[in-house]
């Protein structure tokens, strides 16, 4: 890890520790990601040409903390 991301030492062993405790943390994160850009392509195609990246971020800000099942109902314009 120190020869491929420049960490130090330090940093590098805190960092594989971290993982090590707690291995399912990275997994939830790329699930996340990987929910977020599908939900993302998913209303570029809805909208065409009226998408928007800005308002596709404000929207999600704008609801919070929300599982993205929630975010695309809302964005589909159900539950308003």
């Amino acid at each position: 890890m120190v020869e491929h991301t420049s960490f130090q030492r330090a940093n590098a062993h805190a960092e594989v520790t971290w993982y090590t405790y707690r291995p399912t943390y990275p997994l939830s994160y790329l699930l996340g990601r990987t929910l977020l850009l599908q939900l993302r392509a998913d209303e570029s195609r809805r909208l065409g040409d009226a998408f928007s990246l800005k308002g596709f971020h404000d929207t999600l800000m704008r609801n919070g903390s929300l599982p993205i099942s929630f975010h695309r109902r809302l964005l589909a314009g159900e539950g308003r």
